[in-house]
């Protein structure tokens, strides 16, 4: 592989900093995923769509570079950010509160847990019952919500797009919960000296 490309597409690694060379690694991951879901996306989409797309790509890269430059802790939080909007926006866009677009708040909220500060969980926990709750009234009483079809038009392939974009950086979070879990159980075992039979 080009060195360039390797050093673009590789997470950065913090030689003084387990944990922030941890976090960096899942969020590349994520991240990477977010911005070819969003190149995709604005391919295939209408004009108020791609400019959706295209602010959040260019938030996608800033998180990106800032991750790069060693605040990783605020790019899980600007990442949180960025998927709390996304999924008001699905949610104002089709018209409806459904259960599939809003489960991207709980995928902030993972997110913000995950490669933050738990406290900064509870903070998204909290605005995402607020705002669920507040478009869930507003769909009650027809307010607020326009017509679906007048917002973003897009076709099945970018409904799928985002779907596999929503899925696969679910996965890359538990992985990431999964390998950091392991890994520190490694290391409390290496450091208590249990040996198996």
């Amino acid at each position: 592989m080009l060195p360039w490309l390797k050093k673009v597409l590789w997470p950065p690694v913090f030689e003084d900093d387990e944990d922030k060379t941890r976090i960096a690694r899942s969020l590349n991951v994520i991240l990477w995923i977010l911005f070819v879901a969003c190149v995709l996306g604005v391919l295939t989409t209408g004009s108020l769509g791609q400019l959706i797309l295209l602010v959040v790509t260019a938030w996608t890269v800033g998180t990106w570079a800032l991750m790069r430059f060693g605040f990783v802790q605020w790019s899980g939080i600007l990442l949180s950010v960025m998927m709390f909007g996304i999924a008001s926006a699905s949610v104002y866009t089709a018209g409806t509160l459904s259960t599939a677009m809003a489960a991207m708040y709980v995928l902030a909220i993972i997110c913000a847990i995950s490669f933050s500060r738990n406290w900064v969980g509870m903070v998204f926990t909290a605005l995402s019952v607020l705002v669920s709750y507040l478009l869930w009234r507003a769909e009650l009483s027809a307010a607020w919500f326009p017509e679906p079809s007048s917002i973003v038009s897009g076709s099945a392939f970018t409904h799928w797009v985002g779907l596999v974009a929503v899925i696969a950086m679910s996965a890359a979070v538990l992985w990431s919960v999964n390998t950091n879990l392991s890994q520190a159980l490694g290391r409390l075992l290496s450091l208590i000296h249990i040996s198996e039979p």
